[in-house]
């Protein structure tokens, strides 16, 4: 059984079938992309604007801000030590349950990013030692460097797999 499914999720594609049934099986809901990748079609959603300029906050924030609301789990871009700054500022937006209920209906069930590669790919990258000497299968594509250090840009144990875009596809998958 997985414990996580990282999926694309934004008020463009709100995966509402996807998303309860991941909560009934206990497994965390992850939203990948919650910005679309910038796309034009929900950065410039008249709505989505508007709440930013409501709260006087960037529109990545409002997107941000709406997920975790609804206990969705989000993974913002920090390229930059600015851009982790001002993923932090999320903590600072509270969005109302009539705003929040405003983007959700805002659906189109619309994907953006098209990211099936994976199903092709072996990404196992051999394991990681850890400071207390234990080791964990790295799961990731890059590193990042810290005072000289290398350090995996995504370390994730074997059991947390991101495997299924729909309820179905995820119920199948674990009834085989």
């Amino acid at each position: 059984m997985p414990c996580a499914n990282q999926v694309e999720y934004h008020p463009h594609f709100t995966r509402d079938e996807l998303k309860d049934y991941c909560k009934k099986e206990g497994i965390f809901f992850q939203a990948f992309s919650s910005l679309a990748r910038q796309q034009p079609e929900l950065i410039e959603d008249p709505a989505v604007v508007a709440l930013a300029k409501k709260h006087n906050v960037s529109v990545p924030l409002v997107l941000l801000s709406w997920a975790l609301s609804q206990g969705v789990g989000i993974v913002p871009k920090s390229a930059t030590p600015q851009r982790i700054i001002d993923n932090l500022e999320v903590t600072n937006l509270t969005l109302d349950e009539d705003e929040i209920e405003s983007l959700h209906k805002l659906n189109r069930d619309q994907h953006y990013i098209r990211c099936y590669g994976w199903r092709e790919m072996n990404i196992s990258g051999g394991s990681y030692k850890l400071r207390t000497g234990h080791e964990i299968p790295l799961v990731g594509l890059g590193t990042y460097k810290i005072n000289g250090e290398l350090f995996p840009l995504s370390l994730l144990p074997s059991t947390v797999i991101f495997i299924a875009d729909s309820a179905s596809e995820l119920s199948s998958l674990l009834n085989t």
